[in-house]
């Protein structure tokens, strides 16, 4: 029963009963009964978890896990925030001149 702000591995990490707010592995990552803020990883399997966003190559859902915001929407929303600051920062520009 832990907690941890940040997880960086770069082999396969295993959380049973904690999580993590952003768990970022060049590996697997298992999560039982926890929840992560972001998980970045090769493989993911969730069970009786909580994941705001997950962004893996193969994703494995068991029974009770609940994922917010998946690969794709990770990317869309990336994409989105991406073209928002970037008018923003454009209209900055203008405002200065």
């Amino acid at each position: 029963n832990s907690a941890a702000t940040l997880i960086m591995a770069g082999q396969n990490v295993e959380i049973n009963n904690g999580g993590a707010g952003v768990i970022a592995t060049g590996g697997n990552v298992s999560l039982n009964n926890g929840g992560g803020g972001l998980m970045v990883c090769q493989q993911a399997t969730v069970e009786h978890a909580q994941v705001n966003m997950l962004i893996g190559g193969q994703v494995t859902l068991g029974e009770g896990a609940k994922v917010l915001m998946s690969t794709q929407q990770a990317a869309a929303f990336g994409a989105a925030v991406g073209a928002a600051l970037a008018v923003v920062g454009w209209l900055l520009r203008r405002r200065r001149r």
